[in-house]
């Protein structure tokens, strides 16, 4: 199920097609919720329904947050440093960003859907 969500959601981001369309339907009784992110983007997330839905939305935006921010510090060190290639550095990023996207739904059931 996290595999599935994680492709969901890499395939969401990254298609021509509509997010909300694809999400819509995977996920229809789900509940929105938006967070500037620390670029001063929009994030988005998508919710299992329940009193506390507001409150695992906004602990998996800190959450997500904090795993992005540690793996794009990471990056930019070695970047800078030239102490690993694009290659290695796309891989750990993209890695993170999958690890991140299944462990948010396991822990808070709330699945990153939009980062604008």
């Amino acid at each position: 199920m996290t595999r599935f969500l994680s492709l969901l959601t890499a395939a969401a981001l990254l298609s021509a097609c509509s997010t909300d369309a694809v999400v819509n339907t995977a996920f229809p009784d789900r509940e929105r919720f938006a967070f500037q992110n620390s670029e001063g983007e929009r994030s988005v997330y998508l919710c299992a329904p329940g009193a506390d839905a507001k409150a695992r939305a906004a602990k998996a935006h800190g959450y997500t947050e904090a795993r992005l921010g540690k793996v794009a510090d990471w990056a930019a060190n070695h970047i800078v440093n030239g102490t690993a290639t694009s290659a290695q550095i796309s891989r750990r990023i993209n890695s993170e960003a999958e690890a991140t996207v299944e462990e948010t739904e396991k822990r808070y059931k709330c699945l990153l859907i939009d980062a604008e």
